[in-house]
């Protein structure tokens, strides 16, 4: 594909980005655009023909920053590399910034030049497709809502400006650097705020404190850009919220009881680390479903009974998985994808537990493993599924 095919398409399916969300918004839209690109947006960890090539540096916090708020010039130089595209971009309305509608173009990670493998043929723009803004929830069909609904900012002058209709604003996403203690302990308050996410924050913990301001949180979503100190010990009580994922936690303790004790009613943890995972407190029989990923956990952390437990543990031994489960009772849903377990462990686990789902993708157990636990448990579903 020549560029200026590609740079026309591109502005043809941005025009008509906007036009189409102006039938859905309530707030009048810009006719200027920006852009905010979000590269790497597929899962590409499979095998791939020679025609496709991946760019793996495009998925830094670093660089989507920098592509926070694009021209649309700014975003053909990205997309278009030396006659190669993304297979795939998707656009949607995600904003408006006073002078111009902000648009989100989602790009697949696989760049190539054969425009058979490209997306989105039959709207006649390839690879673009329109989308329409996120819709909320319990949408009536045929009535405008706010474009403040899903908000999403990406620098604090665009959160000041989200800040002047914060009763619209129902979840908000807050991407990159300027996003630091600093930013969150002075948040405004968002009288109507079930979710929260941080993504690519620099916080260290001290402001956890301006979640204490926001009546309604239910979800909190916070993935940090570092390997240093991380404190949940000033998380203020948080009565409401439901579910807890946080990303990349450095090394060592962090205060973990915290969150148990501050968030009484969490029923969805999900924590993640490039070190072991230190768990020094009890998880409340409240929790449901648990997801860690780690080298190992250390701590005593589980509940009695949950209906999803996903262990991600890649340096885990069998003694210790062991040691993890003892107190654990009753379990529903059971992943071990990527720890190394061995196949007697999964056969007494799958004995000890009445499982409906059993993940072991990339562990230590064989396929004739897999085989005999199928004879012994028919309705058993399990990964790896010979059946597909």
């Amino acid at each position: 594909m020549e560029r200026e095919d590609f740079a026309s398409r591109f502005r043809e399916a941005s025009e008509r980005t906007r036009d189409f969300a102006r039938n859905y918004i309530e707030e009048p839209l810009p006719d200027a655009l920006l852009f905010r690109v979000r590269l790497n947006a597929s899962y590409d960890n499979f095998a791939l023909p020679e025609s496709v090539r991946l760019f793996p540096q495009d998925g830094t916090a670093e660089r989507a920053h920098e592509l926070s708020r694009c021209t649309g010039e700014q975003v053909v130089d990205v997309l278009y590399r030396d006659g190669m595209v993304p297979e795939w971009i998707n656009l949607s309305v995600i904003g408006e910034v006073g002078t111009a509608t902000l648009i989100e173009v989602l790009a697949c990670g696989r760049f190539t030049r054969d425009e058979k493998r490209l997306y989105h043929q039959h709207a006649g723009l390839p690879p673009f497709q329109v989308g329409g803004p996120a819709l909320p929830v319990g949408h009536v069909d045929g009535r405008k809502f706010s474009v403040y609904t899903r908000s999403d900012a990406a620098r604090r002058d665009e959160l000041e400006r989200i800040a002047r209709h914060a009763s619209k604003v129902w979840s908000l996403h807050l991407h990159g650097p300027e996003f630091d203690d600093e930013a969150l302990a002075s948040l405004p308050v968002f009288p109507g705020l079930h979710i929260l996410e941080l993504r690519g924050s620099p916080l260290r913990g001290g402001g956890l404190v301006g979640l204490g301001r926001q009546p309604k949180l239910r979800h909190f979503r916070l993935y940090l850009n570092h390997d240093d100190t991380f404190s949940a010990s000033l998380l203020p009580k948080l009565s409401h919220l439901e579910t807890l994922d946080i990303g990349n936690l450095p090394r060592g303790p962090w205060d973990c009881a915290t969150v148990f004790e501050r968030a009484p009613g969490l029923t969805w943890l999900d924590l993640s680390s490039r070190h072991d995972l230190v768990l020094d407190g009890r998880m409340r029989g409240t929790l449901d479903s648990c997801v860690l990923w780690g080298r190992r956990v250390e701590g005593d952390p589980f509940p009695r009974n949950m209906n999803l437990l996903s262990l991600h543990l890649s340096e885990a031994s069998d003694m210790e998985i062991q040691a993890l489960l003892t107190r654990v009772k009753g379990v529903t849903r059971l992943s071990l994808r990527g720890t190394p377990v061995g196949e007697a462990l999964v056969e007494e686990l799958v004995s000890r537990f009445q499982l409906e789902h059993l993940d072991v993708v990339d562990t230590r157990v064989g396929l004739e493993c897999v085989r005999r636990i199928r004879a012994r448990q028919p309705n058993l579903r399990m990964y790896p599924n010979l059946d597909a």
